[in-house]
């Protein structure tokens, strides 16, 4: 939300100002007292009834803001319900948390599932060659950090962490933007879950390549 100067409404004129209280007006709450306080600081008299217009054109606004920011923020929570009746899927814990410490393909696997169980077909191609393709970025992105940190270019920061972050908060992302909103659902078995961290586990072990990084699990496993 933009916030309105009382300076920058004070160079108005009046009639313009009276569009910032009209009943139709869109402009920010604050920008619509703020116009009404400017009216009434030149003279212009309301009647009772008028005012309590212009508030409650004020309140109206107030109630909508917040309202279009709560449903902003339940756009990016989970709504698990014990209802029998609710669809069954992996909670988005369960995916960011394997996609953190194991790498974003049992991410993407589990991601990949709920999208088949409410019917969203398209979006699963992606997410399972974006959670496969990228440990190949990951790998190819260290490599080029490394170069980095040679030639003196250090960070406070562990770069493992930042990239293998990234990974599970994209598909945290992508589950957020092609989930049905609010929708309420159960959560599934830990069983499969468990069965790719600890597949995952075993190439992290192998690591062919080196493709497959240890780092987070290194250092929780070291603290």
């Amino acid at each position: 939300m933009s916030m309105v100067k009382k300076s920058t409404l004070e160079k108005l004129s009046d009639q313009e100002l009276k569009i910032y209280i009209a009943p139709e007006s869109r402009f920010t709450p604050e920008a619509v007292q703020m116009a009404l306080e400017i009216l009434k600081e030149r003279g212009h008299q309301f009647s009772n009834q008028q005012e309590t217009l212009v508030q409650k054109i004020v309140q109206d606004k107030k109630e909508a803001e917040i309202a279009e920011a709560t449903e902003e923020n339940e756009i990016w929570e989970d709504h698990i319900t014990d209802d029998p009746n609710a669809v069954k899927l992996y909670p988005l814990t369960y995916i960011v948390v394997l996609s953190i410490l194991f790498g974003t393909i049992p991410g993407a696997i589990l991601l990949a599932l709920n999208f088949i169980k409410v019917k969203k077909y398209t979006p699963v191609i992606f997410v399972l060659l974006f959670g496969f393709i990228y440990p190949f970025v990951q790998d190819y992105l260290l490599g080029a950090i490394s170069t980095l940190n040679e030639n003196k270019m250090y960070s406070r920061y562990s770069p493992e962490t930042f990239i293998m972050t990234s990974g599970g908060l994209s598909l945290y992302i992508i589950s957020a933007l092609v989930m049905p909103k609010k929708l309420p659902y159960r959560a599934e078995s830990l069983l499969l879950p468990a069965l790719l961290a600890f597949a995952m586990a075993l190439l992290i072990y192998m690591n062919p390549q080196n493709l497959f990084s240890h780092y987070l699990l290194s250092k929780i496993i070291a603290s």
